[in-house]
């Protein structure tokens, strides 16, 4: 149970998030009638483009939300491309075979292909990050934020995005001011547990709270740089045998 300082701390953060959410810009306006919620809708127009939204992937409902967020920053800002998500989409298509249907699409096995499709970019050199820098500023832009409490509705879309961070990153919520602040976040956050690494774990907690952005590129080299395919097999849960 939650002491009261922490409750305190929980119900502010989540004001800010829900007054900024409520003004940030719509990606689209499109709403989506079958399998999801008014708040889901909402979290889709203000985060995810129907570029991304609109796949062919079947992931796990814990890691939806956040794969999402995660595939829509690499695709819009880290990569500038949608290959990422056309790779998946084969992927998924190997693994409802080899798993007779029984397995769907996880973050681990997101994780890992992301490490595979970061093999075949170049490094991320200064001239890369530069124009990485552009997009993700272009539409970072802080809305005007009202001074008035936010209400109850975006209270909940702004809990849908304190959900997907853990604990342990969840005060850097509060630095967010614009959309790829939250994305990177995300990203960044759910990224962590496929990292094999300890030391690398630990100086992307440290450049987190400096740099959500460069924390953010750091995981994709961590990812590269482990990235094999036995490694995607074991996430996939298939063997050669």
């Amino acid at each position: 149970m939650k002491n009261t300082r922490d409750a305190k701390a929980e119900e502010d953060l989540l004001e800010r998030l829900g007054k900024l959410l409520k003004c940030l810009p719509n990606e689209h306006d499109k709403e989506y009638t079958r399998r999801f919620q008014l708040q889901h809708n909402t979290f889709f127009q203000k985060l995810i483009p129907t570029s991304v939204l609109e796949n062919e992937l079947e992931i796990v409902e814990d890691d939806y939300l956040k794969s999402l967020v995660s595939l829509e920053y690499l695709t819009n800002v880290i990569f500038s491309e949608r290959k990422l998500i056309e790779n998946l989409e084969k992927l998924q298509e190997v693994l409802v075979k080899v798993t007779k249907g029984t397995r769907r699409m996880d973050i681990g096995i997101i994780s890992a292909e992301i490490g595979l499709y970061a093999l075949d970019k170049p490094d991320l050199n200064k001239t890369s990050l530069s124009k990485i820098r552009e997009r993700y500023n272009a539409r970072n832009i802080a809305p005007p934020v009202s001074a008035k409490p936010a209400e109850p509705y975006y209270i909940a879309i702004a809990k849908m995005v304190y959900d997907l961070v853990s604990d342990e990153n969840k005060p850097e919520l509060a630095k967010a001011a614009g959309k790829n602040n939250l994305k990177a976040l995300v990203f960044t956050d759910s990224m962590l547990s496929y990292i094999d690494s300890a030391a690398e774990k630990k100086k992307i907690l440290k450049t987190l709270k400096d740099d959500v952005f460069n924390a953010s590129v750091y995981v994709v080299d961590c990812l590269r740089k482990e990235a094999s395919v036995d490694k995607l097999k074991k996430y996939m849960g298939v063997s050669d045998g």
